[in-house]
């Protein structure tokens, strides 16, 4: 409320004192109602400009106030961002005053559409958010998730547990359990430089990096467009593990179908007795665009991989793997802190010996039941492939390959005086042939060097759990020569 509205109101107050109440008292003296009072005209004169004067008064002390307002503490102590799916940022001072508050996408400008929230504390704001948040529809049962992030200036702190009462209180008394995640944040370029490409908050950019350190199977791109409540559950799952996040109430599952459901499609699809099913488990995950639940169990000596979309039940991937030895169980969930992929990079390179590389590629993937890294990379004059266990950094598998053997210059640019030919990497080779046979998951992969009718060429090999694949690929070029797929026959 600025100045003139405060003045109006008060105005209209004090007219409705002098014309309503005022008269009306009065009115009961000269019918000896009430007190009796010897008031005549003169006396009740002066009893009006007493009101009057008091009513000045208070509006000259209000307008002190609003003035005062220009004078206030305005060096940033601490920002704070709100995220739903609108995103909005307040700064507030010492005295936890709101100096600044702005908005990083068109749904946050709606939510604060009409709002002035300068100079008022921060609890009247957060209600003030939260309420229209609930108002505009964000923020309903089926998700009812909010992150709270904190950049604090000079190593200050601020109290969190008010904001998430804020919340909470205003929710439940709306019939909404809340949600909130909090997370204190320390401001750098490379977070700008994400929030301001992606626009998107600095806390979602923050929880997002949090979320994949520790599950490298996940990319920034996907993660990005998914709402406040989709990466609650992710972060909550018990395949992940974000340290220093809080979150204080579960974030809702209403509009899943739930884990029952989802298991009831896969043992059906795959045609197993829930009760000879082992090592089962079940977990909220994100792919290709939607939420799913990715469930494995070992089943007649084979491993089941299935991918359930959450919202409708339909299958969106699955894989049954070859006889595998079921007593290596996958690893306890709860020790799922993997090293980073920057990390793994700095193992394998140390290991090779070398600092600069072409084609390098890192895959995350599991192997029987272990969680490793694939490492490919290649020198000028050879070619590596690493297996680490994502978990210790412990090498698994090593190979190195001299391309200089085969003749084959991979990746070297010749020059004037260099008639040797340049060839496509085996990584490349690889991407070719998976990407032409439109697959992402595979096992039994092979690649070998050869040459037919005086052509260098890349033969590859590798299974999915219903085709088998065999490529012939110009290693100059990275032309398809020959292509054979077949039916995987099953077993009886």
């Amino acid at each position: 409320m600025n100045r003139k509205e405060i003045s109006e109101k008060l105005n209209k107050t004090y007219k409705s004192m002098i014309s309503s109440d005022f008269d009306s008292v009065v009115h009961k003296i000269k019918n000896k109602k009430g007190v009796l009072l010897d008031m005549n005209e003169k006396e009740s004169k002066s009893m009006r400009g007493l009101v009057v004067s008091l009513l000045a008064v208070c509006i000259l002390c209000v307008g002190v106030l609003v003035i005062d307002k220009t004078k206030q503490d305005n060096n940033v102590f601490a920002t704070i961002n709100f995220d739903v799916n609108p995103s909005i940022e307040i700064k507030i001072n010492k005295s936890s005053e709101v100096i600044d508050y702005s908005s990083y996408n068109e749904d946050g400008t709606k939510i604060l559409d009409n709002m002035d929230l300068k100079g008022v504390k921060l609890d009247v704001a957060t209600n003030a958010i939260i309420g229209s948040l609930y108002k505009n529809g964000y923020i309903t049962s089926e998700n009812n998730s909010i992150l709270i992030s904190v950049f604090n200036e000079d190593n200050s702190h601020v109290e969190l547990d008010g904001i998430v009462s804020e919340i909470d209180e205003y929710l439940n008394n709306n019939n909404i359990n809340s949600s909130v995640i909090s997370q204190e944040v320390k401001l750098n370029d490379q977070l700008k430089e994400t929030a301001s490409k992606y626009n998107v908050s600095l806390g979602k950019v923050k929880l997002i990096n949090r979320l994949i350190e520790v599950n490298p199977l996940y990319n920034f791109d996907d993660l990005v467009k998914l709402n406040t409540n989709e990466l609650n559950l992710l972060i909550n799952d018990s395949k992940n593990n974000v340290v220093d996040v809080k979150t204080y109430g579960d974030a809702s599952t209403k509009k899943y179908i739930g884990e029952s459901k989802a298991l009831d499609v896969v043992y059906k699809h795959a045609k197993v007795n829930e009760k000879d099913v082992s090592n089962l488990e079940i977990n909220m995950d994100y792919d290709d665009g939607v939420m799913v639940y990715d469930i494995e169990f070992y089943y007649n000596k084979l491993e089941y991989d299935y991918e359930i979309n959450a919202l409708n039940g339909n299958i969106v991937d699955y894989e049954h793997d070859k006889e595998v030895n079921v007593s290596v169980k996958p690893e306890s969930s709860d020790k799922k802190n993997y090293i980073s992929k920057v990390d793994a990079r700095d193992i394998a390179l140390k290991r090779a010996g070398v600092t600069k590389v072409n084609d390098y590629e890192i895959e995350f993937e599991y192997q029987a039941g272990v969680a490793v890294y694939e490492i490919d990379f290649e020198t000028t004059t050879k070619s590596y492939e690493i297996i680490m266990n994502a978990l210790t950094g412990e090498i698994i598998y090593y190979d190195v390959e001299n391309e200089e053997d085969d003749d084959m210059d991979v990746g070297k640019v010749p020059s004037q005086n260099d008639n040797k030919t340049t060839y496509i990497s085996k990584s490349k080779a690889k991407s070719i042939a998976l990407n032409d046979a439109g697959v992402s998951k595979y096992y039994d992969y092979e690649i070998e060097t050869d040459t037919v009718n005086g052509v260098r060429v890349y033969e590859i090999s590798f299974e999915t759990s219903t085709k088998e694949y065999e490529y012939t690929i110009n290693a100059k070029t990275g032309k398809i020569i020959n292509r054979e797929v077949e039916n995987v026959e099953e077993d009886d």
